[in-house]
């Protein structure tokens, strides 16, 4: 898989919100004086955005903010680990990472060892007792001792639930100051397998819910939901309600301005270049740079697509730009509209470019693909619509020149469209055929084009 060249942000020590092109370090500070606030009870937090929004490089640039001010943060991703048995080893382990008494570390380990031992004991007998019928546990007992045996063992379990939170207390202690509780920062749990998010969240709450210590679970909540339901194996489970049962306070990463997203991945990929020649520097072809990166801003604009997708949109774009050579015209309203087309609704794109669909399907199709964007741009009576539809009517005519003549004109005139306005996009068909002559020749060396980066994944 090809990597794109829009790298990690760097982050700087001393300033750690320096490369935020996304200007949230206010979210930063208005996120430290909560923390601060809830820092002596302790509480765990959520710290809820879809997916793709810059919720990680948010939080490292936030941590590393947070160290310089004198906390101690630390970092556990869920999703990497989910590999392990009990969520607690992994927490443990990361909580090493707090550098305190050697002999308060050991002691808590020892305390988190007899809560996993038990737990394992208890599962293992139970999956015997499923396999074979027969308990794993002494037989011969009558079933008033193993009653009094069940008893032992929850206020054995009971114990050592106190002695570990005990134990982690005084452990965490020794590392906090004054408003700065320790913060322990856990990423992806949205996305590891159902089974070990739940028990993160049981492990959390009942074991480290004690002064000092702050949660905060980095998730997507809609996504987060899906996997409650499906630890449960339920639907109908009321996973908005069941998360509350963990989560004390909610905070909702604002959205990134996606203009200016965009605006620093256009320079960033360096898409200029791409235009910049003595023969494309002639006014005739000048519009190819100007309604590339106008079109480009309002698709980005008006449409769904997170940040992780916007990047994967520039980039598939910028690859295939570079594959026409210095004198070719990019016919840009085809190329970036397909760029676009490929990342938000892959299925469509294949079907264009293996010619599946006939012309009145293909436009039936777009105008559902398209619908939220040409609606939004409706609902403000904004001027991209006339970009927009010429877009659509350039690669409309691309794909069947036959589109401009009487006949089909008819059935588009009688067809069911509900986003796209046909007398519009008519009329910008017939602009098409005679503002760009495009030959169905010349339409095809475009379409070659895009069949150059059908294998390529970004």
């Amino acid at each position: 898989m090809l990597r794109n060249r829009h790298q990690d942000i760097e982050i700087s020590e001393d300033k750690p919100f320096a490369n935020d092109k996304l200007e949230r370090e206010e979210h930063a500070v208005n996120f430290e004086r909560i923390v601060s606030l809830y820092g002596e009870t302790g509480c765990v937090m959520a710290l809820n955005g879809l997916w793709g929004t810059g919720k990680t490089t948010f939080v490292k640039m936030l941590m590393q903010d947070m160290k310089n001010k004198g906390f101690k943060p630390l970092y556990f991703n869920a999703w990497t680990n989910d590999f392990v048995s009990d969520p607690l080893v992994a927490l443990l382990s990361e909580i090493k990472g707090l550098n305190a008494d050697e002999r308060k570390y050991t002691n808590l380990l020892a305390c988190g060892a007899k809560i996993v031992v038990d737990v394992t004991a208890g599962i293992a007998n139970h999956m015997m007792k499923a396999v074979t019928g027969v308990d794993a546990r002494p037989t011969a007992m009558g079933l008033a001792n193993t009653f009094k045996a069940q008893i032992d063992n929850y206020a054995g379990q009971k114990k050592a639930f106190e002695d570990f939170k005990k134990a982690l207390q005084e452990y965490v202690v020794d590392n906090t100051g004054e408003d700065k509780p320790v913060v322990f920062f856990i990423d992806e749990l949205d996305r590891c397998n159902p089974r070990f998010a739940v028990q993160v969240l049981e492990r959390v709450k009942h074991l480290f819910d004690i002064p000092n210590i702050v949660f905060v679970l980095i998730i997507n909540k809609e996504q987060l939901y899906h996997a409650i339901c499906g630890y449960y194996g339920s639907v109908n489970i009321d996973a908005e309600n069941y998360l509350r049962r963990f989560v004390d306070i909610e905070y909702q990463l604002p959205e990134a301005d996606k203009e200016k997203y965009y605006a620093l991945l256009y320079q960033e990929y360096e898409l200029d270049d791409i235009f910049e020649s003595t023969f494309r520097n002639k006014d005739n072809l000048r519009q190819d740079k100007d309604y590339f990166k106008t079109l480009m801003c309002y698709l980005i604009r008006y449409s769904d697509l997170d940040l992780r997708s916007i990047d994967k949109f520039v980039a598939y774009t910028r690859l295939m730009l570079q594959t026409f050579g210095i004198q070719e015209r990019y016919h840009s309203g085809i190329l970036v509209l397909l760029s676009y087309i490929r990342i938000a609704d892959n299925q469509l794109f294949e079907q264009i470019r293996t010619h599946q669909l006939k012309p009145l399907e293909l436009i039936e199709k777009l105008d559902v693909s398209l619908a939220g964007i040409i609606q939004k741009i409706n609902n403000a009576n904004a001027y991209p619509y006339g970009d927009i539809m010429s877009a659509l009517a350039q690669m409309a005519y691309a794909y069947d020149p036959e589109l401009v003549n009487g006949e089909f004109q008819g059935m588009l005139m009688h067809s069911d469209l509900h986003n796209i306005h046909i007398k519009d996009f008519n009329d910008s068909i017939v602009r098409a055929s005679k503002d760009y002559q495009m030959s169905k020749e010349t339409m095809n060396v475009v379409f070659e084009h895009i069949g150059l980066m059908r294998t390529v994944k970004i």
